[in-house]
């Protein structure tokens, strides 16, 4: 109900009592003052026609306060207060005052205290025979006393405190007592206990047996280094019930320092409820006096005493609340409460919950927020926080392991009291808030399946972290909407290769996870069988995001280091061991840092998921000097001391089965925004001489519009089939062959089969005749531009140079000038950017287009990846197409006093060399503002994908040398497991893998850069 004010207007109007009558209706007693007078003692009670006019009790001059009222079967008021007798000034004594004839005449007021005593703050209460029973405080011994009126006259008052002399240093207070009786006629009686100077408030509760008085601590706030009070007064009120229902109630300072209203009652079969805030927001509620009427319900009155100095009258009818609380017993506010894994409420800011509809053994489990990060991102928010973005959150839950690994909840009990879910320390649960960004306007079977595979993708993280990770909030994006900000991007291109940097969730520098639109643990495997949630599929997306969230390296490779620490090429390493590709025990391999397809674990240290000597010899290991778990450890540790959360490795847990999935019914919450163009998916058949249909690059270009963008399909099958993302009636597709000699284009019809015919490309067939004609990619030392030369073609061609940011409304257009003295075409590219702060980091595609000066077709396309370096950060960049990987030691990046940019190019092959075949795109690494290389070596890496079984022996990286236009084969080191070779690089150029053999070998000069 809402506060209705009782007392006289232009009164401070203090410390109210309430008692309910025999007809119900409440009486009210307090102390008040105006300018003119003193306090006094007031009384009013609630008619038929409304609250009687406040009444004077007390004496008209003489100080008086405390009061305390009960009223018995026959309707008689009994009343109790503190006043300053004439005989002992300035000690108080307390007084008592009864009706007769049912509450309509006042007898005089009698001393109950004895005399010479400072007597204050009496607790009044009626027995069944409707004999009072009084407790009071005595200032002097700082005790708790009690009296009862038994045949006429009042017992010898009895010290039931006994408190000890001295704690800690201290000496011990007790005061504030209050009194009541339930239905069997038991005393109860409750006071505040403090120990002077330490500020260890505490309430104490007794209960009058046979043998004597039983006391008990029922509260204790030892950790708040205030007095409870806050110098403004002591109450503590106890109230009885018919049922033997007990209730406490006290004022007390809150965690921002105000006063409130606090409640403890014996109600659950437990023992005693948490102390939980009940006063309404009034201001500074305290000096609360409670009743509780047959049907079990609390009636409270208080004071507002810093503001309007008003009484407030408020009625609580049920008190078996979830109260969501820490192990110290402090409530949680804002935490989800779930029955049976659904969702079934919050709690409020006193971490209570008023359930419904709860059957006896249904799980509960609770989540109580205790932190959240905000991340680099934009674009982050959620339904539950509009207005801010967030990248994980933590929680603190009631959850414990079962006998499979699961995670549980607690089972409900009936009853009439609190239940109590407390979160621990040792439970924490982080929940992530991912943005995905698809580049396409994909349909919604893709959404779909995407989405699944989100869902399944966070069961098996959270399954890898024993159940204290998974995704909690997903937002699907297409078209390329919000593509900077997404953590995951999602790419058309058919054959790439998944990829992420380390810790790009705190780095903004660091891109985000990037996978192709299927994966299926190959390149250029069938898309069907390469379905995101299919388990190759959404166990990649989480070993991605342990290198993009988690700060994770690959453990399946490790970087050769020589004896100056400089890297060299990479070799084939495990944790545990080799055997966690074939052992088919994936429930308890570990890592999935190395092979994720047969493991559903992270390494730890001092573990059964740990092998020193193979664990030790991972990138992992040799980045960060920890196993997996050490790393995610210290990463996501509570930043305050004490830590409010410990994250559970395998060193304490042991290695967990399970637990099988996030026990989390419509967790995680995956919304799908509309595409923002029509969705559909067109077959593309491509046709020329014999293999130039294989493998030949594709791709499209939208005519302008919103949602119209350049998009990179990838690569025809053998067939020379390739399904086309987002396209729409009157887009352009352009092919070019894997060597570069056949190209073709068409103008394509929407959801229809369209056919593309490859013809011979006069100016790129002869490979040996003069120089090659490719594109040479020169990023600006702002990153905010590029320049595209082109050598290969002399004067008079006609010629534009285009560049366009994938996932942003960005795009430049430049003729192409020739330069004479270099033979070459340039043109600089710098899209405008609405913000100043902007670079050309992320993905763009690049090519130049026109025709030469015989009017024949020049067509070349090319893909960069734009990155941003900082001297001291190690990192882990890919590719477009993210089958290079190059690893950068943390200092690799020039110091230049300003980030150094880094354009990871690629194009078709070019150039000769003879009887070799080109195994990947030609690759180019650029640094802005003329950089000639990286301070320190770094490690490039290329897979050696060949769908059209090219390898004949050994692959080999090779560099073009730009003056013979010859490419030559570098020192390069062959992971036969993972199908990677790799070198170290420092300067600059084109790089591409070989088909190596053993004649190469023999007469190629070994080129080391």
């Amino acid at each position: 109900s809402n506060p209705y004010s009782l007392s006289l207007p232009g009164f401070n109007s203090v410390w109210p009592a309430i008692a309910l009558g025999p007809d119900g209706a409440p009486h009210v007693s307090w102390y008040a003052h105006d300018d003119e007078t003193s306090d006094r003692i007031y009384y009013t009670r609630l008619t038929s026609g409304g609250w009687l006019t406040p009444t004077l009790l007390s004496h008209e001059w003489n100080v008086a306060a405390g009061p305390d009222l009960a009223v018995d079967a026959a309707g008689d008021v009994h009343l109790v207060w503190e006043m300053k007798p004439d005989e002992n000034l300035p000690a108080f004594a307390i007084y008592y005052r009864r009706t007769s004839g049912g509450g309509q005449v006042w007898l005089p007021w009698e001393q109950i205290s004895p005399p010479g005593h400072n007597a204050n703050r009496p607790q009044l209460a009626l027995d069944r025979n409707g004999a009072p029973h009084v407790v009071w405080y005595d200032v002097n011994e700082e005790e708790i006393y009690y009296t009862n009126r038994e045949g006429g006259s009042w017992s010898t008052p009895e010290n039931i405190s006994q408190s000890p002399a001295t704690f800690a240093g201290g000496t011990i207070s007790s005061q504030g007592p209050s009194l009541a009786l339930d239905s069997a006629g038991r005393v109860h009686a409750a006071w505040l206990e403090s120990v002077s100077r330490l500020h260890l408030d505490s309430v104490k509760y007794a209960v009058q047996q046979e043998g004597g008085w039983q006391r008990s601590l029922l509260m204790s706030r030892p950790e708040i280094v205030r007095d409870m009070d806050r110098n403004a007064g002591i109450n503590v009120q106890v109230a009885a019930g018919a049922q033997g229902d007990v209730h406490v109630v006290w004022h007390d300072v809150g965690e921002s320092s105000e006063l409130r209203i606090y409640e403890s009652n014996n109600l659950a079969p437990a023992g005693w409820s948490l102390p939980t805030l009940i006063s309404t927001d009034t201001g500074g509620a305290m000096r609360p006096a409670a009743y509780v009427d047959d049907a079990g319900r609390l009636h409270l009155v208080w004071t507002d005493f810093f503001q309007s100095r008003q009484i407030f009258y408020q009625r609580q009818d049920r008190f078996d609340w979830l109260k969501v609380a820490d192990s110290n017993g402090r409530p949680q506010s804002g935490a989800l409460i779930y029955a049976n894994g659904r969702l079934i409420g919050q709690s409020d800011s006193r971490g209570l919950f008023l359930p419904d509809n709860l059957s006896a053994g249904d799980e509960l489990t609770a989540l109580a927020p205790v932190a959240e990060f905000a991340g680099v991102r934009g674009q982050h928010t959620s339904p539950d926080a509009p207005g801010r973005d967030w990248a994980y959150r933590t929680y603190l839950t009631n959850w414990r392991y079962d006998a499979e690994s699961n995670r549980l909840g607690e089972p409900f009990t009936p009853g009439k009291g609190e239940k109590r879910l407390t979160v621990r320390a040792d439970s924490p649960l982080a929940l992530f808030n991912l943005v995905v960004s698809l580049q396409w306007a994909a349909d919604i079977s893709y959404t779909e399946t995407f989405s699944r595979a989100l869902g399944l993708a966070s069961d098996y993280l959270f399954d890898a972290s024993n159940g204290q990770m998974a995704v909690g909030s997903v937002a699907i994006y297409t078209g390329g909407q919000f593509w900077q900000e997404a953590d995951l991007q999602v790419l058309a291109y058919n054959h790439s290769r998944p990829n992420a940097d380390i810790d790009g969730l705190r780095d903004r520098l660091s891109p985000p996870i990037r996978v192709g639109r299927s994966w299926s643990g190959k390149v250029g495997g069938q898309e069907e069988e390469g379905a995101w949630d299919q388990p190759d599929g959404y166990r990649t997306l989480v070993h991605e995001f342990g290198h993009y969230a988690l700060g994770l390296w690959d453990s399946y490779f490790r970087i050769v280091r020589d004896e100056q620490g400089n890297q060299k090429d990479q070799v084939t390493a495990h944790c545990t061991g080799p055997e966690i590709q074939t052992n088919g025990q994936a429930w308890s391999n570990a890592t999935l840092m190395d092979y994720q397809y047969n493991a559903s674990e992270f390494s730890m240290r001092n573990s059964a998921a740990w092998n020193e000597e193979y664990c030790s010899q991972t990138e992992q290991f040799a980045r960060h000097g920890q196993s997996d778990w050490e790393t995610i450890r210290s990463l996501f540790a509570d930043t305050q001391s004490p830590a409010r959360w410990r994250w559970q490795t395998p060193a304490a847990t042991g290695v967990l089965s399970g637990p099988v999935a996030l026990p989390l019914l419509g967790t995680p919450a995956i919304a799908v925004a509309a595409p923002i163009t029509p969705a559909v998916t067109t077959p593309l058949l491509l046709q020329g001489p014999g293999d130039s249909i294989r493998q030949a690059l594709v791709t499209t270009y939208g005519l302008g519009g919103q949602g119209r963008a350049t998009i990179d399909q990838g690569q025809s099958d053998s067939q020379g089939w390739i399904r086309l993302l987002g396209v729409r009636d009157g887009d352009v597709a352009r092919a070019l062959s894997w060597d570069g000699v056949y190209s073709g284009q068409t103008t394509l019809s929407a959801g229809v089969t369209n056919t593309l015919v490859l013809t011979h490309t006069p100016a790129l067939a002869s490979r040996g005749a003069g120089a090659p004609r490719y594109l040479r990619l020169l990023p600006h030392a702002s990153g905010r531009g590029v320049e595209v030369q082109m050598p290969g073609l002399g004067p008079g061609a006609a010629l534009d140079a285009y560049l366009e940011l994938t996932g942003r409304e960005s795009s430049t257009q430049q003729v192409m000038g020739y330069s004479g003295l270099k033979g070459e075409y340039r043109a600089t590219l710098t899209p405008a950017f609405a913000d100043a702060s902007a670079t050309l980091d992320g993905l763009a595609q690049v090519w130049v287009s026109g025709v030469d000066v015989e009017d024949q077709p020049v067509y070349l396309p090319g893909r960069a990846a734009f990155y941003s370096l900082q001297p001291g950060v190690g990192r882990y960049l890919a590719s477009p197409d993210g089958r290079l990987r190059l690893s950068l030691p943390t200092d690799a990046a020039p110091d230049t006093g300003l980030p150094v940019r880094l354009l990871l190019g690629e194009q078709n092959s070019f150039g000769s060399i003879d009887g070799l075949a080109f195994l990947s795109p030609v690759y180019e690494l650029r640094l802005g503002g003329a950089l000639a290389g990286f301070a320190a070596p770094a490690t490039l890496a290329i897979h050696a994908d060949d769908p059209q079984g090219r390898a004949a022996g050994q692959p080999v990286i090779a560099r073009f040398d730009e003056t013979s236009h010859q490419w030559q084969p570098l020192a390069t080191g062959w992971d036969g497991e993972s199908r990677a070779a790799s070198t170290a690089v420092t300067g600059m150029g084109f790089y591409v893998l070989l088909a190596g053999g053993e004649e190469m070998r023999l007469y190629l000069p070994q080129v080391r850069n």
